[in-house]
């Protein structure tokens, strides 16, 4: 309990007990599964100790095993039934956790305990695959799981569980969110997604709530024009310096042999930085040997 895991386990025979701080809260037989929604990265810490009470065959199935598979196409039904399985059991297991991940979110915070409860009744949970770009269609709140934000094809960072992304896409200030939402290649998230017609329905219930609105609109309306703005300044310098590289390597190209083989696999700017960095040590060894020469014939002329 408490500590990191990527993998699963499938009892093939044996007893098992489950174990939560001190309490023994379940008994498990062969055929049950341990350790499932850590090894999709649903959950980043184990949340109960399991111990064998008697003699036990486990088998152990790691994260990117099952990952792989689920990436090749020729599985595509398979998948989709996994998908489907897996849906369920995230549904039965963070259905206690949605007014909790709601009530937390920043957006929320000016707004009642009753609003954020007539929320959390109408979220709908979704499973986004490794590599599966998230329509932000709505409000969408990180429950489990990392997510990279992307502008034209460019990683620009990432982002934690609990964040959250497309208020103003819900608001309808915004048809759609300026960058792109990918699910991380290392495991499943798990997000929330709150509507236009949701919120439309609390706030047609809950009057008291203009005020809340109209704060969060305005600094949501702040908050996204300014994201846009260090999107498109970080994209330009990710341009910028994708065409120094390009640049960079081409002219140091003729020196690429000074990269030692366990670089090769760098990026291309590390991999021009070191081919650059062989090519002036090797400059400066051929400067120290003209110098060592015009001194031997500066003695010998002497």
């Amino acid at each position: 309990e408490g500590t990191a895991g990527e993998e699963m386990y499938i009892l093939m025979s044996g007893a098992l007990e489950v174990i939560k701080g001190s309490d023994k809260v379940a008994e498990m037989t062969g055929g049950e599964v341990i350790g499932e929604l850590a090894c999709f990265g649903l959950m980043s810490r184990r949340d109960a100790t399991v111990r064998a009470t008697s003699t036990s065959v486990l088998m152990v199935v790691m994260r990117d095993s099952v990952l792989g598979t689920m990436r090749n196409k020729e599985h595509r039904k398979e998948v989709d039934r996994f998908q489907a399985m897996l849906q369920r059991l995230a549904l039965n297991y963070f259905e206690v956790a949605i007014h909790h991940r709601i009530s937390n979110c920043p957006f929320f915070m000016g707004f009642s305990g009753a609003f954020v409860t007539t929320m959390a009744m109408h979220a709908k949970q979704k499973l986004i695959l490794p590599h599966q770009v998230i329509e932000t269609d709505g409000l969408v709140i990180l429950n489990r799981g990392r997510v990279a934000v992307e502008y034209e094809g460019q990683e620009l960072g990432r982002l934690p569980e609990g964040s959250y992304f497309g208020p103003t896409v819900m608001l309808r200030i915004h048809k759609r969110y300026p960058a792109t939402i990918r699910a991380a290649a290392d495991g499943i998230c798990h997000v929330l997604i709150l509507t236009h017609g949701a919120f439309s329905t609390a706030m047609s219930r809950f009057a008291k709530a203009t005020g809340a609105f109209e704060r969060a609109k305005e600094e949501e309306t702040l908050i996204c024009d300014k994201l846009k703005r260090l999107i498109t300044q970080k994209a330009r310098r990710f341009q910028k310096g994708n065409r120094f590289v390009s640049i960079f390597s081409q002219v140091f190209s003729g020196w690429a042999h000074n990269v030692p083989d366990e670089h090769k696999q760098r990026d291309g700017l590390q991999c021009a930085f070191l081919a650059w960095h062989g090519w002036l040590r090797q400059r400066k060894a051929v400067q120290q040997r003209r110098q060592r020469l015009r001194d031997l014939r500066d003695q010998q002329i002497a």
